[in-house]
């Protein structure tokens, strides 16, 4: 794919897909927030040597990051895993899923004929080990005519970039 065709890259245009849901409706989101990776480093000071201090780097660590999307009054195995990992008493182990989320390429789109399956990524980051750890509903408020939000917060292992071609 020729850089110049897509730089810099929209982030309106993606797509989330989560192991083991992949014919579920509800996997529509608004917003993907959080995806971070921090190294620390632990300061190493050297006998003799007065002038500076060793940095020395620790192990790569894992945020959260969180799903937004419009209340989902459905129910679906998606929405299903996600309270049931939320609301567990741990007498069952936790199921860790794959998600993938995909920076879609919106070039040369028909809109006729649109699907997104047959839209081709342009940056797929892959989590590893992911589970819901927080679902937060947006306010209820009588004097607003808004979407009501939802929000699912997520802990994971780490995280690979993929740059498609």
């Amino acid at each position: 794919m020729n850089i110049n065709t897509w730089y810099p890259a929209t982030g309106f245009f993606f797509q989330v897909e989560v192991a083991g849901f992949e014919k579920d409706s509800d996997l529509l989101f608004k917003e993907v927030t959080g995806l971070n990776v921090e190294v620390g480093s632990e300061d190493l000071v050297e006998g003799g040597e007065n002038t500076f201090t060793w940095s020395l780097p620790k192990q790569p660590k894992s945020g959260t990051f969180s799903l937004k999307r419009g209340m989902y009054a459905g129910s679906s195995n998606f929405t299903q895993w996600v309270l049931d990992t939320i609301h567990t008493n741990y007498t069952e182990p936790i199921t860790l899923r794959e998600i993938k989320i995909k920076l879609l390429d919106m070039t040369g789109i028909s809109y006729d004929n649109y699907s997104v399956d047959y839209i081709k990524p342009i940056v797929i980051w892959t989590i590893s080990n992911a589970r819901p750890t927080k679902y937060n509903v947006s306010d209820l408020d009588s004097m607003k005519n808004e979407v009501l939000w939802e929000s699912i917060e997520f802990t994971y292992t780490n995280y690979r970039k993929e740059i498609c071609q």
